[in-house]
């Protein structure tokens, strides 16, 4: 019989429907056969308990013997809401900082501690893991007066743990991660936090003293008063009065904030021993109200070759170790903080600015027009109010370009002087004067302040584009 194409399709069809019907009816049957099943291959593995057992007493003492002197915990519980609280004491240390979530993980680890196998039954070579010069030994007073005890002794091949041994006498394998605190000694407690808060936009302060060998005076800075003539938050008041700068300045006290310890090395018995009777640098600290902080003082060493110092905080008996570089205010001088700009009155604010030059007088008047526009005139004719912004740039840049080495001379010979008046009644005028100074400085002094120094090519600009600003010609901010 000859087969076309259509009917081969037709077959092959049935076919798979054949075998689609005759593998349903096997499933059938393995469903419904209620044979049982082969047991699994894998068995469960007991639980070993090394510390306590599945519902244990609580610790309420923890003893540690170790090469780092050792410690002993007192452990007070209380139920609370599903949860147990603890509250630990580190006996001898009452008063110091300890890291709760340091004691926790112990006293956790002696009411429970499973190990990870059993590596030999009672009687085993001791020496054989290192149990007969144990690295740290554990005695536990439990809440109903028992008592529990655990040798630790060497670690095992591939670091997969620390051989420990109980009344028992067997030995077991036990992760070094749930026994690591019973190798330390009591400074292992304690919190490396020195000082809270940091990354907060409210953190400042009240007041700063800078102090330390490396400052032959203290820096004293302090908040503002609205009444004072400045454009900082804060002011520096000694060695010399000027503003805080807030882009230098004021980030590098605000450092003292959220400062941790890389590491805590000692007690406050022993800052001779570091160097901190006689500290580097240190700073005293009175936050704002916001920062909801009492006073302190941080006292320093010079930095390390590693970058360190050691460091000591008038709020805890111990000593730290950190990183020299998250301290921004350890080696800052007054000149390094202040604010450069010797004054930034705002161009609006003023009604009339004098530059006087000794041998001529400049008196810029500054007003609105109906559309509040400013408007200057000199001499009655108006100027070009861009070019002018452009030269009052060059006004604002006077600056504190570095620490007067010599005071004032008593009658000292002005070379320039400018005159800032204000719109606001009653406000005074603010002056801005420059002196003869030695090797092509000169002295520059805001007001009744200290005296800086300034290059004077500073100077020669500011008369020169004053010319040329009256002359109706084009002039560049120096800035």
């Amino acid at each position: 019989m000859k087969i076309n194409k259509s009917m081969t399709k037709k077959l092959i069809a049935l076919g798979a429907t054949a075998a689609v019907i005759v593998l349903l009816a096997v499933t059938l049957n393995m469903l419904n056969n209620e044979e049982p099943q082969p047991e699994s291959i894998y068995e469960p593995v007991e639980v070993i308990y090394v510390l306590g057992e599945a519902t244990p007493q609580k610790a309420v003492e923890i003893r540690v013997s170790n090469e780092n002197g050792g410690y002993t915990l007192l452990v007070e519980s209380t139920e609370e809401e599903y949860r147990t609280l603890k509250v630990h004491t580190l006996v001898g240390y009452e008063d110091f900082p300890i890291a709760d979530s340091i004691a926790t993980h112990i006293s956790t680890n002696s009411d429970k501690l499973i190990a990870k196998s059993l590596v030999a039954q009672a009687g085993a070579d001791f020496a054989a893991f290192g149990l007969d010069k144990p690295t740290a030994t554990l005695d536990i007073i439990r809440e109903d007066g028992s008592a529990s005890k655990m040798i630790v002794g060497s670690q095992a091949p591939g670091n997969e743990g620390h051989y420990a041994t109980n009344e028992t006498g067997a030995v077991y394998l036990v992760a070094t991660g749930n026994i690591s605190n019973l190798f330390i000694g009591p400074l292992g407690f304690m919190n490396r936090v020195i000082t809270a808060g940091g990354g907060d936009e409210m953190a400042s302060f009240k007041t700063a003293t800078l102090g330390g060998a490396i400052r032959p005076e203290p820096i004293v800075i302090r908040e503002a008063s609205v009444e004072e003539t400045t454009f900082s938050s804060h002011k520096i008041i000694s060695p010399f009065s000027v503003d805080l700068d807030l882009t230098f300045g004021f980030p590098d006290i605000i450092t003292v904030y959220g400062i941790t310890a890389t590491e805590v090395v000692d007690t406050e018995d022993n800052l001779g021993k570091y160097g901190l009777d006689e500290p580097y640098s240190t700073i005293e600290i009175v936050p704002s109200e916001e920062m909801e902080m009492s006073a302190f003082t941080l006292s320093a060493t010079e930095p390390d070759e590693d970058g360190f110092v050691y460091m000591h905080s008038s709020q805890y008996p111990l000593i730290y170790k950190v990183s020299a570089a998250s301290l921004g205010w350890l080696e800052r001088t007054a000149h390094d903080m202040m604010g450069k700009l010797a004054i930034l009155p705002h161009i609006d604010t003023l009604s009339r600015v004098t530059v006087d030059a000794i041998s001529k007088k400049y008196v810029f008047e500054l007003a609105e027009d109906e559309d509040e526009k400013l408007v200057v005139t000199y001499e009655g004719n108006e100027l070009v109010t861009q070019d002018f912004r452009k030269y009052y740039q060059t006004l604002m840049a006077a600056s504190f370009d570095s620490v007067a080495e010599e005071p004032l001379p008593e009658n000292p010979k002005l070379l320039l002087r400018y005159t800032y008046e204000y719109i606001e009644s009653g406000k005074a005028p603010d002056v801005v004067s420059f002196y003869e100074g030695p090797a092509r400085r000169a002295y520059i002094v805001l007001n009744d302040g200290p005296p800086f120094y300034v290059l004077t090519t500073y100077m020669d600009r500011v008369l020169v584009d004053a010319e040329k600003l009256i002359a109706g010609e084009p002039v560049l901010s120096y800035l």
